[in-house]
């Protein structure tokens, strides 16, 4: 698992979790101090802070997230501002 600050090290995730990757899925999983991260939504009307992407899109979607607010049931009405983000391979199974 590979935790990103910034959208250039997202960039890296495949390659850093597995170099087979290269053709595959990746999971974007954003984190707060808070639960419902997946069905929460982000105050800039992207839904769900956890998600299954093709690696290429995977810098797309945190600049979408990250420095943003997820508001989740845990997280009251304001949210959390989004910071990091962690970036793993799907697991078949």
């Amino acid at each position: 698992m590979l935790t990103a600050t910034n959208v250039t090290s997202l960039h890296w995730c495949p390659l850093s979790v597995n170099s087979a990757l290269v053709s595959g899925q990746v999971v974007i999983k954003s984190q707060i101090l808070a639960g419902g991260r997946g069905l929460g939504h982000f105050d800039t009307g992207l839904k769900g802070g956890v998600h299954i992407v093709h690696y290429s899109k995977a810098a797309e979607l945190a600049k979408q997230m990250l420095g943003n607010r997820l508001i989740t049931k845990q997280s009251g009405p304001q949210g959390k501002s989004v910071r990091y983000r962690h970036c793993c391979m799907e697991q078949d199974g």
